[in-house]
């Protein structure tokens, strides 16, 4: 491998990341607070060209990953291993579980939003409504991970108790270490 090639593809890194730090706080405020104009802007630049598109938020997939899953990784690097080996299976087991779990409802939502519309499903009706749904479920994964990763007093404020006959099993377990 060429060594200039090599600088060349660790600057393009660096930079990348450089402006996932201004671009995250961007797109999460947009998704939260102008949704709508999030995804009309993502219709606008959805045909472009890998590299003219998303120059002025992170692209959807992207921002889930670094909101949900990422940020998970992070918290259960955190938490306490002998805490967590209650739940049975080893650390990969449970960032796989917990990942696919984060995975369900941007994937669930685009379902119902392509049978809802009576489209096809297909690559180009489900990626663009998967895409769609990552931008806007990354902020509740994201909200989710944080409030399981509280202390359990600050946690009662959040959710309900166990012994509350309403709970619901895998929200006690996700919020239960």
């Amino acid at each position: 491998m060429n060594f200039l090639k090599l600088l060349s593809s660790l600057e393009e890194l660096v930079v990348e990341v450089a402006l996932w730090i201004i671009l995250l706080p961007r797109t999460l405020f947009s998704a939260i607070f102008t949704p709508v104009t999030l995804a009309r802007y993502f219709d606008r630049t959805h045909d472009l060209p890998l590299k003219e598109r998303d120059d002025q938020y992170l692209s959807p997939v992207l921002f889930w990953l670094l909101l949900g899953p990422v940020s998970l990784i992070v918290i259960f690097m955190l938490q306490d291993q002998t805490a967590l080996a209650v739940y049975g299976a080893d650390a990969n087991e449970r960032i796989l579980i917990a990942a696919l779990m984060l995975l369900g409802p941007p994937l669930g939502f685009a379902l119902a939003s392509v049978v809802v519309r009576r489209e096809s499903i297909s690559r180009r009706s489900l990626g663009r409504q998967f895409a769609l749904q990552c931008y806007f479920n990354a902020p509740m994964a994201f909200l989710f991970d944080y409030i399981s990763s509280l202390p359990k007093p600050i946690r009662r404020h959040f959710g309900r108790r166990r012994s509350d006959k309403h709970s619901i099993p895998w929200v006690d377990v996700a919020f239960d270490h």
